[in-house]
C-alpha cells in the first residue's frame, strides 16, 4: 500500500483529562461509519463532531460535574451524606444523559436524554436554591453554581431545539420513503 492507506491509520483518541494519558485505538468500524456518514445522521459529523465527548455541550457538564464534586467535599454538605450524593448524582447525570444520548445515532433518542441532561441541570439549580435558604451555602457560591446549571440547561435546550429542525436522513421514515 506505499505510503498507507487511510485505513491503516484511523484512530480514534482518548484523552484523560489532567492526567496526561492518552489512548489511541485503531478502529475499522469508525473507519467505516465514517465513510458511510452515519454519525448522527451525518450533521454532527459535519460539524466536526464524531463523539459526545467533542460535543462543547458535554465538556462543559463535565466541567460543572467536576465544580459540584469539589465543593460537596468542603463545608456542611462534606458530612451531609443524602444531599452531597443527591447533587453529585444530578451533577454527573447530566453529561452523562449527553454521552448515551448521542451513542444512539438519531434525533429521536438523542433529543429524549437531552431532556433528561436538562431535567438535570433544574435539579441542580433546585438542590442550590434550598442550600442556599436552609442557610448551607453561601450566597456567592448559590449564586455562581445556579448561574452555572441554568446557563448548562439553556445551552442543552438550544440544541434540543436545534435537533428538532433538523431532519435526520437515516430515520426509518425517510428509508421508507426513499424506497
Amino acid at each position: 500500500m506505499g505510503g498507507g492507506d487511510v485505513r491503516d491509520t484511523f484512530f480514534i483518541e482518548f484523552r484523560i483529562p489532567d492526567s496526561g494519558f492518552r489512548i489511541r485505538l485503531f478502529s475499522k468500524l469508525l473507519w467505516w461509519i465514517h465513510q458511510q456518514d452515519m454519525f448522527c445522521g451525518g450533521y454532527f459529523e459535519k460539524m466536526g463532531y464524531r463523539s459526545f465527548f467533542q460535543l462543547p455541550v458535554w465538556r462543559e457538564s463535565v466541567d460543572f460535574a467536576a465544580e459540584v464534586y469539589k465543593f460537596c467535599d468542603k463545608g456542611p454538605l462534606k458530612s451531609d451524606y443524602r444531599m452531597r450524593d443527591q447533587l453529585r448524582a444530578a451533577a454527573t447525570s447530566i453529561s452523562s444523559n449527553i454521552a448515551e444520548g448521542f451513542e444512539f445515532k438519531n434525533n429521536k433518542e438523542f433529543v429524549r436524554f437531552l431532556f433528561y441532561a436538562k431535567g438535570s441541570t433544574s435539579e441542580v439549580f433546585t438542590q442550590f436554591c434550598i442550600l442556599f435558604r436552609a442557610g448551607i451555602v453561601n450566597k456567592d457560591d448559590y449564586r455562581y453554581f445556579c448561574k452555572k446549571a441554568f446557563t448548562l440547561g439553556n445551552k442543552i435546550g438550544g440544541l434540543i431545539q436545534y435537533l428538532k429542525q433538523v431532519k435526520n436522513p437515516y430515520s426509518e421514515s425517510s428509508i421508507r420513503n426513499s424506497e
